[in-house]
């Protein structure tokens, strides 16, 4: 199956987290796992620059420690950046 382009998940339950990269990975994402939302934006910065056009998504703990899934949303879209996130935990 060829690749969908690249999600990154920073999600902390385990179960969850397998359950997501599963998921995706059936869908052709290439599934990069991440221990916080922070890793997950120096990983997207070249795509955050407009360097790298790339699919991307995100699936990160909406309320997570540090960067929260729901930060880096608003962060995103006030930068005007389009990129799917979807957050867990809500």
């Amino acid at each position: 199956m060829l690749s969908t382009g690249h999600a990154y998940v920073a999600v902390s339950d385990p179960a969850e987290r397998s359950r997501i990269v599963d998921g995706l990975r059936r869908e052709g994402w290439a599934v990069v796992e991440r221990p916080s939302g922070f890793h997950v934006l120096s990983d997207i910065a070249d795509v955050i620059d407009g360097a790298c056009e790339r699919p991307v998504k995100v699936v990160v703990d909406a309320y997570a420690r540090g960067c929260t899934g729901k930060s880096l949303e608003e962060g995103l879209r006030d930068l005007g950046v389009q990129i799917p996130v979807q957050l867990v935990g809500l």
